[in-house]
């Protein structure tokens, strides 16, 4: 059975996938309610703002890491009002791979694409070559 903190994730990921702030602003809130850890908090955030590549050119990601570093100093007493003033920016923002200057004259997403599929074996590859000094 899925949990209520997964089912939350995957609701508030859809909800910015839909452009409906309003419900993503709750399920986020009914998840810092519930007493989802900063680390469940994290996940459900971070997976809905890289959905798509690069929101508003990065600067989605930016603010959130800055939020996430701030309630690691001020204390997480204060996450719903922090977090949830993020929500518009993801729903909100330009998905750079919609952007026309993304597709053409070249097709950035799509070369970005078959980039990340090539990394898992890359990775593997490179476990098992040692470094020449």
């Amino acid at each position: 059975m899925e949990s209520d903190v997964k089912k939350l994730k995957r609701w508030f990921r859809h909800f910015i996938e839909v452009r409906d702030s309003d419900s993503a602003e709750r399920c986020l809130v009914s998840a810092i309610r519930g007493n989802a850890d900063p680390i469940q908090i994290a996940d459900m955030i971070f997976a809905a703002a890289t959905d798509h590549r690069y929101l508003d050119s990065g600067h989605v990601l930016d603010f959130t890491n800055k939020a996430f570093e701030a309630l690691d100093v001020v204390g997480w007493d204060l996450a719903e009002g922090a977090l949830t003033s993020l929500v518009p920016l993801y729903a909100k923002a330009t998905r750079m791979e919609e952007r026309s200057s993304w597709r053409h004259p070249i097709d950035l997403t799509d070369i970005l694409e078959r980039s990340f599929k090539e990394i898992p074996a890359s990775l593997e590859l490179g476990k098992t070559r040692k470094l020449e000094t």
